[in-house]
């Protein structure tokens, strides 16, 4: 025998409390893991954040890139508003696109790029409002967003802002490890 000390960090969308009710998540590694729990709202719940987290963002991109760069006001205000379904990722993402696409020191709305995915855009309004999803697809289940649409994959496509084959394959990836998938004859 060999004695060890450990310590897990392990972070999930979804809800594993409800998973292990249903017999869908080991009861026991649940209970396991449960010893400290934090809950860490996604970026969208959060937008008074947003400013902190983009000079952040933007000065570490200054680091690896050598551009400096500083938002505009309206740009601000854009981000901030923005439903941010990729969280800080697609954040950093954003601005890093915004970087390579501006010639000088401010970045304005037109670098962000945000109208083409932008749920408002899409051909329903009040559906794509986070604050009307159910509580699993505002907390990133892709699995209730999909179910909530139907299994409507463009749908789930103009909602979430990703192609319909990225969300294609993150299900396929997701099917492996999880085959409850309710996916619709026209998906």
């Amino acid at each position: 025998s060999i004695r060890v000390d450990v310590r897990v960090v392990s972070a999930t969308l979804r809800d594993l409390e409800a998973r292990a009710a249903e017999g869908l998540f080991r009861p026991d590694l649940f209970f396991r893991l449960q010893d400290f729990r934090v809950r860490v709202p996604a970026l969208r719940e959060r937008p008074e954040d947003v400013a902190e987290l983009a000079d952040a963002l933007l000065a570490r991109i200054a680091r690896e890139t050598g551009r400096h760069r500083r938002l505009e006001d309206r740009a601000l205000a854009r981000l901030m508003g923005w439903h941010w379904p990729g969280n800080v990722r697609e954040l950093f993402a954003v601005l890093k696109r915004a970087v390579f696409a501006s010639a000088g020191p401010y970045l304005g709305v037109d670098h962000l790029q945000l109208t083409a995915t932008a749920p408002a855009a899409a051909s329903s309004v009040r559906e794509c409002s986070p604050a009307s999803w159910p509580e699993g697809v505002r907390f990133g289940d892709l699995h209730a967003l999909v179910a909530w649409c139907g299994g409507n994959l463009t749908r789930v496509s103009r909602i979430t802002g990703l192609a319909r084959s990225t969300v294609r394959a993150r299900l396929a990836r997701a099917r492996d490890l999880d085959d409850r998938l309710p996916l619709a004859a026209s998906a």
